[in-house]
């Protein structure tokens, strides 16, 4: 037997075509302007993305989230209904308390999870420092968590102290 749903949740989500999200023009606006203006994420402008915000409090503990922005592969069997090959999603929590730099940082984040390939066909990318360290350069560190990986960053920053010595193997001549 199915659980009815409490009546406040019917009342606040009866408009929106999924419960929890509903589509954003601010959000989408946002997205179309940082793709426009950035080179580097010119190989989105051929795509349809369709961009919601997530209707839901924010959690106690940010440890509870699996993310704050993400953007999604439509499957084909959905292309022909949405007619969109991604849908990018940000918590609305978020998205009201950053501003438009962080914004532009936020959206630029969940984008570099995707590429496309030889055939511009839309690819993953795995989480990479390389692939993610531009985001961070350009717009600086759009979430307070973030200082971990702005330590990490600087890793590569520095210069090593000692000079770097080959090794020699079993069989090598001095």
């Amino acid at each position: 037997m199915a659980v009815p749903l409490e009546p406040e949740f019917d009342k606040v989500f009866a408009d929106k075509p999924v419960p929890g999200f509903h589509e954003s023009d601010e959000v989408r606006e946002a997205a179309e302007a940082l793709i426009a203006a950035e080179a580097r994420l010119a190989e989105f402008r051929g795509f349809e993305i369709r961009w919601l915000l997530r209707v839901a409090k924010r959690p106690a503990d940010d440890a509870e989230l699996d993310a704050l922005v993400r953007v999604v592969r439509v499957p084909a069997l959905y292309y022909e209904l949405l007619h969109a090959d991604l849908v990018g999603w940000v918590h609305s929590w978020l998205w009201e308390q950053l501003e438009d730099r962080t914004r532009a940082a936020a959206l630029a984040h969940a984008l570099a999870h995707w590429t496309t390939d030889e055939n511009a066909r839309l690819v993953p990318v795995r989480h990479d420092v390389s692939e993610f360290g531009w985001v961070a350069k350009r717009w600086g560190l759009w979430y307070p968590s973030h200082v971990l990986f702005r330590q990490q960053l600087q890793l590569f920053e520095t210069e090593p102290k000692k000079e770097i010595r080959r090794l020699r193997t079993v069989g090598d001549q001095p």
